[in-house]
């Protein structure tokens, strides 16, 4: 490749597989996730900048032609939350992501900020499935990576096959332990092989490393890749082989003091992993305990006991149960999980607690003549406290969920399930708490494949009643026939009403507090539906989805309801499935009960061209979407409840991101992406807004011992004609030293514009034995006055076994 083309190569910039560190945030520092591919399950992880004032963080999610945002509850563990993508909403070119982060005064704030409307959101950048035998230049045959083999068994297979044709093969060189053992293997124009007879000393017991280093015509090294794996005794190899297990122990604790603009928070932590398997079993055990742990907070301490094989898998502890989405998804449960998978029935079910119970507190209190009207004014124990009713902080309720799926179908061409989820608020659990609430919900869900799934239709359907205040208890017959009925309150059939009393009200507390009060217009019906069908290089897909306006389940963070519509997506692969063309749209209407004074179609349009061509030139993506939002009011009516109400809105977005890895000189990885949208709102608000952001990112592998990171980016926001810019650098690098035993780490991250700061972060991290090291973090920000600077420093320990 010419030199000027390499040089303008350089600047398409960033890491693929962590690009993210553009938009100012206090809580998130940067957000990174492993090389992502279509259908494949993707994890999101967020570093954080402090976690001590974080109470929540929310990961909401869309995949490419749908505008319904998705959601998971991130798992907070020390200073990082990470989340799983399900492969099923990972599609090509890519995934757009942004995050809700709750903090504990009771604040929250979203990044990257004004996200989704005002703000771009992130782009997880997907690939087809990874094939290495197609995209790697050096592919280790044998042995595999971490295999454990005898001294006699190892046999070094290496191909080179996939090598670019600017590599001088015969002058490659491979290593063991770095000694050159080059001179010993047999290389041909692929195949690079040495047999166990060429060594003329046997492999000490313990780990090694092989190394491979090409180079190119020039004599330049070009590329290199390297595998660890450990020879053992024959005897442990032998018993290794019969029992077939394994284990792996990780131990690591942190203290660290943060001295943040708000308040000052000193920890501890200690994180422990095990794992271990005999033959199809397996086992795993997470603890996480951390000083922050109080009672007046959602649990913070995690924990996780796993067990199972390939019939069975059973949880206690803080785990995320996966129902089908209607059901429950992404939400947090400290409790029990079990699957039991035989084939052709299966069944699924989890219990525990969503909510831990905290105590509210008492301000204020009142006789019964005094007592004001007002959410937080509650009837309190007058005998305890001297009066009737109490001005307080609002109590959280101990909320228990169940949730059961029994299936039928492993999956690989046909299932049917049904699920059941009840959760209620433990009234008893606190004593100042007020409208504890209730939740049931029923659903199915079907799938049917055929051809080898290259043709399915998926479906699921549920149904939800909800409780917004059970503490009254079930309706009386009375007090039914004083509310229901022509002319009286609520409307509606008295008798209809006491039938599903009795009915329901073995599932769930019926009152007038329970929706919905008329089932027949079903506003508590959730439903989807999806055929797909992928042959010849193009996959299909079309879904229709309808959300009655209240529904609720408990096992949800969030669900949009009170929409109905459809969508389409199409994905064309060709020239080898290296070039990729997308398109989808989706069109979508509200006010599915007729309670709104109008009702809003929203419609999205969405196309990509993603070009993976070769190993030696940059990988591209462009994407086009545009989102429209409008109804039949009219910004003069004279009704000024209407005119307000008048919504036409379209945004159009533009995209351009492009990865290489490549050698000038050194070894290089780059990615570049731009994001440009325009919002024209022509309702009375008019809040019009421009969001442009560049980020460019070079991570430069200098040699074994110094790694380099360049990542400037520019923002551009416009919002109601205001406008809101800035600009960051960051540099920094990593340089081993001392046998590879010291790790130091120095990153500089100036912020210039509107909005200013600079972060100055380090890290020396010394490794006492190959498995055990010590890590000393320090973090210096200077914030634009008058706001006070901040700190913090981090002194952490880890082993592995």
């Amino acid at each position: 490749m010419r030199t000027g083309l390499k040089v303008f190569l350089i600047l398409l910039i960033l890491y693929p597989f962590s690009f993210i560190s553009a938009q100012p945030s206090d809580v998130i520092s940067s957000v990174s996730s492993e090389n992502v591919y279509a259908n494949q399950p993707a994890k999101i992880i967020a570093q954080l900048y402090q976690s001590a004032n974080v109470s929540q963080i929310i990961l909401y999610y869309k995949s490419f032609g749908s505008s319904e945002y998705l959601t998971s509850e991130m798992m907070i563990v020390g200073n990082s939350a990470s989340s799983t993508i399900s492969g099923e909403n990972v599609s090509l070119p890519f995934v757009e992501y942004y995050f809700r982060i709750l903090m504990r005064d009771g604040t929250e704030q979203v990044h990257p900020a004004g996200a989704p409307i005002n703000a771009n959101p992130f782009q997880l950048l997907v690939q087809e499935k990874y094939d290495p035998m197609q995209y790697e230049e050096i592919i280790f045959l044998t042995p595999l990576a971490g295999e454990k083999i005898s001294p006699t068994g190892f046999l070094l297979s290496v191909s080179i096959y996939r090598a670019s044709l600017a590599v001088d093969r015969p002058a490659t060189k491979i290593f063991i332990d770095e000694t050159d053992i080059t001179n010993k293997v047999l290389i041909t124009d692929d195949i690079i092989l040495l047999p166990p007879e060429n060594l003329t000393t046997e492999l000490q017991l313990g780990k090694h490393v092989v190394k491979v280093v090409l180079f190119d015509t020039t004599g330049a090294e070009y590329y290199s890749s390297s595998l660890t794996f450990e020879v053992v005794s024959p005897e442990f190899a032998d018993e290794m082989q019969k029992k077939d297990y394994g284990y792996r122990v990780s131990l690591a604790g942190e203290s660290r003091h943060e001295n943040l603009k708000t308040a000052n928070y000193s920890f501890n932590r200690l994180t422990a992993n095990l794992s271990g398997n005999y033959g199809s079993y397996y086992s795993s055990l997470l603890l996480y305990v951390t000083s922050e742990e109080k009672n007046y907070l959602q649990p913070q301490n995690r924990f996780l006991a796993t067990i199972g094989s390939n019939w069975i898998k059973l949880s206690y502890g803080d785990n995320y149960p996966k129902f089908p989405s209607l059901i429950m998804d992404g939400k947090r449960l400290r409790g029990f999980s079990g699957d039991l998978m035989l084939g052709a029935f299966n069944l699924q079910a989890s219990y525990g607690e969503i909510n831990r119970a905290i105590e509210g507190k008492l301000i204020q209190t009142y006789s019964r003549s005094d007592a004001r009207l007002g959410t937080n004014i509650i009837e309190i124990d007058s005998a305890k406290h001297g009066q009737p009713f109490g001005h307080v902080t609002l109590a959280t309720f101990k909320r228990q969920l169940f949730a059961v799926r029994p299936y039928f179908g492993s999956g690989e061409s046909f299932q049917l399930g049904f699920s059941y989820l009840h959760s209620k608020d433990d009234m008893n659990s606190v004593e100042f708490g007020a409208r504890p609430k209730e939740n049931v919900v029923v659903g199915t869900d079907l799938f049917i494949g055929f051809d080898e799934q290259r043709m399915a239709l998926r479906g699921q359907a549920a149904l939800s009643l909800m409780n917004n205040d059970i503490s009254t208890g079930n309706l009386s017959d009375k007090l039914i026939d004083s509310l229901f009925g022509e002319g009286k309150s609520f409307g509606g059939d008295p008798d209809q009403i006491k039938t599903l009393r009795d009915i329901a009200g073995k599932f769930i507390t019926v009152n007038q507090f329970i929706s919905p009060l008329n089932p027949l217009e079903l506003p508590t019906l959730a439903a989807e539906g999806t055929f797909s069908m992928n042959y010849i290089g193009n996959y299909f897909r079309a879904t229709y989805l309808y959300r009655g306006n209240e529904f609720m389940s408990f096992g949800q963070n969030f669900t949009r309801n009170d929409v109905q519509g459809f969508n389409i997506y199409d994905r064309l692969g060709i020239i080898q499935n290296r070039v990729f063309i997308s398109v989808g749209y989706e069109r979508l209407n509200d006010n599915l009960q007729n309670q709104k004074i109008t009702t809003t179609t929203f419609e999205n349009i969405d196309a990509s061209l993603s070009l993976f061509l070769r190993i030696d030139f940059p990988n591209i993506t462009i994407g086009y979407s545009k989102y429209s939002a409008v109804n039949d009011l009219s910004k003069t009516d004279p009704d000024s409840i209407k005119r307000l109400s008048y919504i036409d809105d379209i945004t159009n977005r533009i995209s351009f991101t492009s990865s290489y890895d490549f050698v000038w000189g050194i070894r290089h990885r780059a990615m570049l992406s731009v994001l440009t949208s325009q919002r024209e709102d022509n309702s009375y608000i008019n809040t019009d807004a421009a969001y442009t952001s560049v980020i460019l990112n070079l991570q430069s592998q200098w040699d074994n011992k110094l790694t380099t990171f360049f990542n400037p980016s520019i923002n551009l926001s416009n919002i109601s004609n205001k406008d809101f810019n800035y600009y960051s650098i960051s540099i920094g690098g990593r340089y081993r030293l001392l046998d590879d035993k010291l790790e130091l780490t120095g990153i500089l991250i100036p912020t210039f514009g509107d909005f200013q700061r600079m972060i100055v972060e380090t890290i020396a991290q010394y490794f006492i034995l190959k498995n055990f090291s010590v890590n000393l973090y320090t973090r210096y920000i200077t914030n634009q006055k008058p706001i006070k600077d901040e700190t913090i420093i981090g002194l952490s320990t880890k082993y592995e076994l």
